[in-house]
């Protein structure tokens, strides 16, 4: 016979564990590392999937979207970094000096302290 229903169950069980053992030791010190990169990428994550947008209302102005561009840039300097990936460094490097350049345009300053996740709402 199946122990289908059995392998399901001892799944679904171990899911709930680690996920309370998460939640659990998510405030503790030493996961203080772990759980800035998870939210570093998580925030990454929200701007990369609005880019195209952000983008396009960067290139007319628009400081919120500006920032946010400057944060995924700046954001995924770090993330790499950390990742000892510098492979992709020059290229990041180069779609900064546009930024500053198309922000410099229109007299919008960028600074990484000022961003919060709520500017996305509007693309």
């Amino acid at each position: 016979g199946s122990h289908f229903h059995w392998n399901l169950i001892g799944v679904a069980i171990t899911s709930v564990g680690l996920a309370w053992l998460l939640n659990k030791y998510r405030t503790h010190s030493f996961m203080t590392e772990v759980v800035y990169v998870w939210e570093l990428k998580k925030a990454l994550n929200k701007i990369t999937r609005k880019m195209a947008k952000l983008k396009a209302a960067g290139r007319e102005g628009n400081a919120d979207a500006l920032l946010a561009i400057h944060y995924s840039y700046a954001g995924s300097r770090l993330l790499w970094q950390l990742d000892d990936n510098l492979i992709t460094m020059d290229d990041l490097a180069i779609k900064q000096a546009e930024l500053e350049s198309v922000a410099a345009q229109h007299n919008v300053t960028l600074n990484v302290e000022d961003y919060d996740e709520s500017i996305l709402k509007q693309f």
